[in-house]
């Protein structure tokens, strides 16, 4: 993604989280503070049904969208500083 482009709002019918594999992006999430997310940086777990809107604030801004469609499925991230 480059500077400024996003993802616009959306929501998921499952549980899902997002990996920052290089550069930082803006999270905005229903009514909550937007937040940054930077390089190697984890947001999992998101409900299903939550509003949501990710904007890349660097170029060549890239994420890992992660998504859970089985409910009794367990997800980890332990070590992602080989990133």
């Amino acid at each position: 993604m480059t500077t400024g482009e996003n993802i616009p709002w959306h929501k998921h019918s499952n549980m899902h989280g997002h990996v920052v594999l290089r550069g930082k992006t803006l999270i905005e999430i229903d009514n909550q503070p937007p937040f940054e997310m930077t390089r190697g940086m984890v947001n999992k777990e998101l409900p299903s049904d939550i509003w949501h809107k990710i904007t890349a604030l660097e170029p060549d801004t890239l994420f890992l969208h992660i998504s859970v469609t089985d409910p009794t499925a367990t997800t980890e991230i332990k070590d992602i500083s080989c990133l």
